[in-house]
């Protein structure tokens, strides 16, 4: 019988342990972006070869490990590391919980936890940032419906309720001004369908965006 394969853990591949200063990356704070901060921080722990010390997808070593004392070690000195790479107020929020956050990988979640946007959050901006896009906070025609395009697909994508149609009708309104013509044929011909009226799909919603900017673009020349 072939002996099994040792389970992965964090101590596995790391480099002896020195005492070091791992450079420090912009400081995350509650209103800064955490993506950034994450990805500059999973860089600089593997240029050092430390990134399994953060890691939730391997388990910690134990103390039988061959490299346990390296393993922490090297966990204890990321952990505080981490610490000094968020703002102030909440690094000194972080050394008050109890027990004491001494090892990186729990450090990490943490601060990521912590810190993550609230999907409920993320919806909420999301759909006012669609209802709050006008014609008139945009340079042409061509950036508005590029920008209100984009916005309706993130919106569909977190299922927040508008439909195609709703956002071809929507579109068409603040462009009426500026296109009537245009605006009364394609509104003509989405309403007009029979029983389909009012039912658009993603196509149709893609194509009839392509066609207002075509028409843009050919009647506008001069400017572009």
């Amino acid at each position: 019988m072939k002996p099994s394969n040792p389970v992965p853990t964090q101590a596995d591949d790391l480099p002896p342990f020195r005492e070091i200063t791992i450079a420090n990356v912009n400081r995350l704070s509650e209103n800064s972006d955490l993506q950034p901060w994450t990805a500059q921080i999973q860089l600089t722990l593997a240029n050092l070869d430390l990134l399994a010390v953060i890691s939730h997808s391997l388990p910690k070593p134990t103390p039988t490990h061959l490299n346990y004392e390296r393993w922490l070690k090297w966990s204890q000195l990321v952990s505080k590391w981490l610490i000094l790479n968020v703002e102030a107020e909440f690094a000194d929020f972080l050394r008050s919980i109890r027990p004491r956050l001494e090892l990186a990988d729990k450090t990490y979640l943490m601060i990521v936890e912590l810190l993550r946007p609230d999907e409920r959050e993320i919806k909420t901006e999301e759909l006012i940032k669609l209802w709050s896009m006008r014609r008139h906070h945009f340079d042409s025609i061509a950036t508005y419906v590029g920008a209100w395009r984009a916005q309706v697909i993130i919106c569909q994508e977190l299922e927040l309720g508008i439909s195609w149609y709703a956002a071809i009708e929507l579109m068409l309104h603040e462009l009426e001004e500026e296109m009537p013509n245009l605006c009364d044929l394609i509104d003509y011909q989405i309403g007009n369908r029979g029983p389909a009226s009012g039912n658009i799909t993603y196509e149709e919603f893609d194509h009839i965006v392509d066609d207002i900017l075509v028409a843009f673009y050919e009647g506008n020349q001069s400017t572009f």
